[in-house]
């Protein structure tokens, strides 16, 4: 299993050879941009020319092949995905970890199966792997593309939680939160539950009980166990502001969707956050 060194030996892995790729791109687009402007200040009987027109085809060969292996890198890396679905996350991991290692022209296939391996990472339950792989995600000069920089940062909150840091949860998630509206209604179904559970471990009540009426109706079309979260979470932000009626609505609401003792076991660090409202119910 990726352990976190080998995650941050990764990524330092991962950025030498995105630059040593843009070297490399630079280099053979200069060699077949030579070659094309040789044609017109050089005689055709001129030596030089075959020379540098010879250069110029080994270059875009050389392009040629190297994006080839690219794309069978970046089939590998969406392979993995279809082992991701059947559960084999073991196998997942292993052909990841091929592909992120591998040479590749575009930046794209090595950002997408690091992501993935942060993804698999995560489901293993491997917390600081995935979160060592998505901090390399969102800090990578020249940014990823903006769908795997949204959803890294979600990652990463989520496993930041998972390990007991609320404050870092809450930093990769301020970019996105700041522009909450003008995200798509399925990333703002993804950050509502881990906004929550960031806010109330760090105690901000009230920024959890912030536009309220518009986070029930999102937490409403959630799947059955965030939802029964996200309204329990809710419940315990009013019950600290001193809403308890509330307070009250949101836990019955947060029992009928899913039961929270078994939702408690399987979610790092959420007992302790449910505590009051689940203590108030009992007494």
């Amino acid at each position: 299993m990726l352990t976190g060194s080998d995650a941050r030996q990764l990524i330092q892995a991962l950025k030498r050879q995105l630059i040593l790729s843009g070297a490399v791109r630079i280099l053979l687009l200069a060699v077949i941009a030579v070659g094309v402007l040789a044609t017109a200040w050089l005689a055709r009987d001129d030596a030089r020319l075959g020379l540098i027109w010879a250069a110029a085809a080994l270059a875009g060969l050389t392009w040629i092949g190297l994006a080839v292996l690219s794309l069978r890198q970046m089939r590998a890396a969406n392979q993995a995905t279809v082992y991701m679905a059947n559960g084999r996350l073991d196998l997942a991991e292993n052909q990841l970890i091929s592909a992120a290692n591998q040479f590749s022209l575009y930046r794209q296939g090595k950002l997408l199966a690091c992501h993935n391996l942060a993804v698999v990472a995560h489901g293993l339950r491997n917390f600081e792997a995935a979160a060592n792989l998505c901090d390399g995600v969102v800090a990578m000069k020249g940014r990823p593309t903006q769908l795997i920089g949204r959803t890294s940062r979600i990652l990463l909150a989520d496993c930041r939680l998972s390990l007991g840091d609320a404050a870092a949860a809450n930093r990769a998630l301020a970019p996105l939160t700041q522009e909450i509206s003008r995200l798509s209604l399925d990333d703002q179904l993804l950050i509502l539950p881990i906004e929550l559970r960031s806010k109330i471990a760090m105690n901000d009540f009230a920024g959890a009980t912030s536009d309220l009426k518009e986070k029930v109706a999102r937490a409403e079309l959630l799947d059955s166990p965030r939802a029964a979260m996200a309204h329990a979470l809710m419940a315990v932000a009013c019950l600290r502001t001193g809403d308890a009626e509330k307070a009250g609505f949101l836990l019955r609401r947060a029992r009928l969707y899913h039961d929270l003792t078994e939702l408690t076991e399987q979610a790092p660090g959420l007992r302790e956050l449910l505590e009051p409202v689940t203590s108030a119910d009992n007494n």
